[in-house]
């Protein structure tokens, strides 16, 4: 009997760790309120900006970024609110662009496919219990070949703070 009252509290505490960031596309605050973050269109973006990260984080998968997540294999996403903590994670030659953190937080990304032609087309983002959630639709060019590869992604978004974040993939083809 002591057996199973000890499995069964174990089973529930599994459960409840596992549920601590749903990746469900319902309202996870309860409140029936929004709660997604709205994702800056690359059209009102500096250009600057948008030449830095386009040059330092390769659209198509199987080109390796320059100054971002060197010799990193992982799945990585990160949350950048400063300036320092995008000096922390950039390792290149090249000067980076004003952003304004008072505004914005900036999405940086790199993720592991599959094949060679990937390429993040957009992302959405929603805050979730105790994480955010990002929605990563993936399309793929039509000449591939299958290879790990790593695709980067970036974006600039409404100011936000969260450090855990659960990256989705929505293959579009």
């Amino acid at each position: 009997m002591k057996k199973t009252v000890w499995l069964f509290l174990a089973v529930i505490l599994m459960a409840a760790g596992l549920a601590g960031c749903s990746g469900s596309d319902d309202d996870d605050s309860g409140s029936g309120e929004d709660t997604s973050i709205p994702v800056i269109a690359e059209s009102a973006v500096s250009s600057d900006i948008v030449a830095f990260f386009n040059t330092e984080l390769p659209k198509m998968s199987g080109n390796l970024s320059p100054g971002f997540f060197v010799g990193s294999t992982q799945n990585v996403c990160r949350i950048i609110n400063s300036k320092q903590e995008l000096e922390k994670y950039y390792d290149g030659e090249r000067e980076l662009p004003a952003i304004d953190f008072n505004a914005y937080t900036l999405v940086v990304g790199q993720q592991r496919m599959s094949h060679s032609s990937c390429y993040a087309e957009k992302f959405t983002i929603r805050r979730g219990y105790n994480c955010v959630v990002l929605n990563l639709y993936v399309n793929s060019a039509d000449s591939h070949f299958d290879v790990v590869t790593n695709m980067y992604y970036w974006g600039l978004c409404s100011k936000f703070y969260a450090k855990n974040v659960m990256v989705n993939i929505i293959q579009q083809n």
